[in-house]
């Protein structure tokens, strides 16, 4: 059986993956203050290239973790092809963004330099695969060294020496080569297996299945058919501030990540039960955050975007709906086990879960991307105003995504059978709505959003940890399971410090 600590590495990732959000929203505050919204806009357009490239990285990671957490020494081979792979992304890149970027007003040195990236990141995801499979909190140090490196470089290269997106591609150059080693290092004891090109073979056969996952998680069609129908890429900078003022939801997730690899090694069925409430202990909140704290975290990032809060209050459900689908999904791959056999024939693959799952998270995609079209289609005759488009997406983004969450709920009941303490997330809801309702009537009067941002940003984080301090004191007043979590957190905190836990 897997002896990932299914708790243990998931309270690891969320913290390190708050970390990294905040060192995150750092790094998007320089850029928002340094570079225009026409360079912000082609970066968002870039950042969405990239993802046509990086589809095809899952060939390798997707089997490796799977191969990693049933035991299997298939590190070395993954990271070697991976290169291959890295390769050709590149060359892709750059014919793709040739194209898209021909007689517009950005240099073409530019599409060189981002190209840069593409074997740094293809490296990166290989390298948290082994993570995830091995000690998945692992995979979480790199996010947070990422951001620990890019703040500093991007503020020399950006802010003071004003490379603009020059400066942001080379500070995120520098930042995945020093990740890369230090997750190198990390898993080392994963890579010492021989190349093997009977995983490589396997991995090639069963290529399709990983693509076919991927596509949908990947491709951002949604920033291209937004360009196309509204004639350009403004507005898309109003969308990537709206994201990144939601991001805080999307990291409750990072709590489940471990679950995956537990029951690929065995663990019983049972921890998806206690997976779901802890994941909605910090998701509600998380999500309540980004919504009452939308407004002075779109001044801190540039008050030019203000426009973009209702967006952002949007996408923080949807990051909400978004945690759900990533648990679901986790604990439903986690029980497949058609790839144990190495005959299984292709009708059975087809059968099972690997193939269901990201059959519907395609349909979703396509049902958004269809709606998304159509409904930017009529109101750019009677809308003018871009932001006012970018609402209207995230309004979209919601109501397209709430039915597949349903699916994916009914879904894993079906297979688990799990028993939902109702009393337990009534809880958590209430106590999330007895904090952050009277923050966000009291945030206009406490918040001064016109003041310095040396100003602003320390209040704005003090009073998001205050609020999130008193949710964790309201809970622990009417919930024992809060109680036994906190005096598990507290022990553990106690053992490290007296060497006795292991990494």
């Amino acid at each position: 059986m897997s002896d990932v600590r299914v708790t243990y590495s998931g309270l690891i990732s969320l913290a390190l993956g708050l970390l990294s959000a905040l060192t995150g929203l750092i790094f998007v505050l320089i850029m928002t203050r340094s570079i225009s919204e026409a360079d912000l806009s082609a970066w968002t357009l870039i950042g969405g290239l990239f993802t046509y490239v990086l589809i095809i990285e899952p060939v390798i990671s997707y089997w490796n973790i799977r191969q990693v957490a049933r035991g299997g020494d298939s590190g070395r081979t993954a990271v070697l092809s991976g290169g291959l792979f890295a390769s050709v992304g590149t060359v892709g890149f750059v014919i793709m963004a040739y194209f898209v970027f021909v007689g517009s007003d950005t240099d073409p040195e530019i599409i060189l330099y981002a190209a840069a990236l593409i074997p740094l990141q293809f490296l990166n995801s290989t390298l948290a695969s082994v993570a995830l499979g091995w000690r998945p909190h692992m995979a979480s140090y790199g996010l947070v060294i990422l951001d620990l490196v890019k703040i500093p470089t991007a503020l020399l290269l950006v802010y003071q020496l004003d490379w603009g997106i020059t400066g942001v591609i080379v500070s995120l150059a520098i930042s995945y080569l020093v990740v890369d080693v230090v997750l190198a290092y990390l898993v080392r004891e994963k890579l010492r297996g021989k190349f093997s090109v009977a995983y490589l073979r396997s991995w090639a056969r069963l290529s399709w299945l990983p693509l076919f996952e991927r596509f949908p998680t990947m491709v951002m069609l949604e920033v291209v058919i937004f360009s196309a129908i509204t004639g350009g890429a403004a507005g898309l900078a109003h969308w990537t501030v709206a994201l990144t003022s939601s991001s805080i939801a999307q990291h409750a997730s990072r709590l489940v990540q471990s679950l995956h690899a537990k029951l690929l090694g065995g663990g019983s069925r049972e921890y998806l039960q206690e997976s779901l409430a802890l994941l909605l202990y910090f998701a509600l909140p998380f999500m309540a955050v980004s919504i009452v704290f939308a407004e002075p975290i779109v001044h801190a990032l540039n008050p030019v975007y203000a426009g973009a809060v209702p967006a952002a209050r949007m996408l923080a459900v949807v990051a909400l709906l978004a945690n759900l689908d990533a648990l679901f999904i986790n604990a439903l791959r986690g029980i497949e086990k058609v790839d144990m056999s190495t005959d299984t024939s292709f009708r059975r693959y087809l059968r099972s879960d690997l193939f269901r799952l990201p059959k519907m998270m395609l349909a979703h995609k396509f049902v958004y991307w269809a709606v998304l079209a159509a409904g930017l289609a009529l109101l750019t005759g009677v809308v003018q105003d871009r932001v006012d488009l970018v609402v209207a997406w995230s309004v979209i983004a919601l109501i397209t995504h709430v039915p597949f969450t349903a699916y994916f709920v009914l879904l894993a009941r079906r297979r688990f059978a799990p028993r939902v303490d109702a009393v337990r997330i009534t809880k958590y809801a209430g106590a999330t709505a007895i904090v952050y309702a009277p923050a966000f009537l009291a945030i206009p009067h406490v918040l001064e959003y016109d003041g310095p941002l040396l100003v602003l940003l320390p209040a704005l984080l003090g009073l998001v940890a205050l609020t999130f301090a008193a949710y964790v004191l309201v809970t622990y007043a009417v919930d024992a399971h809060t109680r036994r979590l906190v005096g598990a957190v507290l022990g553990e905190v106690l053992s490290r410090t007296r060497g006795g836990a292991r990494p």
